[in-house]
C-alpha cells in the first residue's frame, strides 16, 4: 500500500514540472546557449537614477 502511494505520489510530482522554457515570453524568440542574457544576474539590472 505504501509503495502504491509513493508511486502515485511521485507521478504527480514529475507531472506537474515545467519544461524548460524554449523561447523568451515577450519577444517570442528562441532561446540559445550562447545568448548574452544568460549571463546577467540581478546586479546587471538596475532602473534609471539608482
Amino acid at each position: 500500500m505504501r509503495i502504491l502511494l509513493i508511486l502515485m505520489s511521485l507521478g504527480v510530482l514529475v507531472g506537474c514540472m515545467e519544461p524548460a522554457p524554449t523561447e523568451y515570453p515577450v519577444s517570442h524568440e528562441t532561446c540559445a546557449p550562447g545568448d548574452p542574457v544568460q549571463t546577467l544576474d540581478s546586479n546587471d539590472c538596475k532602473l534609471p537614477g539608482m
